[in-house]
């Protein structure tokens, strides 16, 4: 049976929703990288007026797409999420990564729309990266929906952050090390950080794990300590936490609503 998460880095199909004809916007470059990464299936642009982005047919919504859609990277305005949402749960889309943010981070409000999104898409089977993520990169899927391109290895890194994500690529670069996966969590709406760890020990690409996290959901810490102990082929995993200033966890908190928790 196939993982849930694999649907995300090793799809047989991307849509990108939102894909831009301007390159410097992030349609446009998320577009590009995923072009330029060379994914061996069916790549659809969807865009409301343009009739190809990059020399790829464009198609102004989901429902037009003439197949199955493995996985839909969505980057429109914040009004327009919900209403993709209800698309991919319509056409039983198995993975959905929400790069758009203004949702959790923002609030109360913000906090209870994803969890309307995450129950539609989880009431047809789909599950959801992000939202207010940067998007993820896959090596044995050849998937870029980062929008730059990280250098290819055997670390898999999940990180709250995109900026700090890109800081460890360049870093990685540098040093002559590089990534079989690069996930962005943003809002970690849906996945938590257990289920991904728990899927990268099972990934033949993958021989070690760096987790930078900016907070943990209740009882998500004790989670991922109980699965370090009790899998029977884990993996190295370094978790890198910050927070343990006042003006960290603040930073945290503005920037995907997470609570960073003292240090213990």
């Amino acid at each position: 049976m196939r993982h849930p998460l694999d649907c995300f880095v090793n799809p047989t199909s991307v849509a990108v929703i939102g894909a831009s004809t301007v390159p410097h916007k992030t349609g446009g470059r998320r577009w590009r990288s995923m072009v330029d990464g060379g994914f061996p299936g069916p790549l659809y642009p969807i865009h409301p007026s343009a009739p190809e982005v990059l020399g790829r047919k464009a198609y102004r919504s989901l429902r037009e797409v003439p197949d199955a859609v493995d996985l839909a990277v969505v980057l429109v305005r914040p009004d327009l999420v919900p209403g993709v949402i209800a698309e991919c749960a319509e056409l039983r889309v198995p993975g959905v990564v929400v790069i758009t943010a203004g949702f959790g981070e923002t609030g109360p409000a913000g906090k209870a729309l994803e969890r309307e999104m995450v129950g539609r898409l989880r009431a047809s089977g789909g599950r959801m990266i992000g939202p207010n993520c940067a998007g993820l990169f896959s090596a044995s899927g050849r998937v870029n929906a980062l929008g730059w391109q990280p250098p290819p290895g055997p670390i898999a890194l999940i990180s709250q952050s995109g900026n700090m994500a890109l800081t460890f690529a360049q870093f990685a670069r540098e040093k002559g090390l590089g990534f079989s996966k690069l996930i962005t969590v943003g809002n970690a709406a849906d996945i938590r950080i257990p289920e991904y760890v728990e899927y990268l020990f099972g990934d033949p690409e993958t021989s070690v794990i760096v987790a930078y996290l900016e907070g943990f959901e209740p009882s998500e810490g004790r989670e991922l300590f109980t699965l370090l102990r009790t899998h029977p082929a884990p993996k190295p995993l370094i978790v890198l936490k910050p927070g343990e200033t006042e003006s960290g966890r603040a930073a945290a908190l503005s920037h995907t609503g997470a609570m960073a928790g003292r240090h213990r």
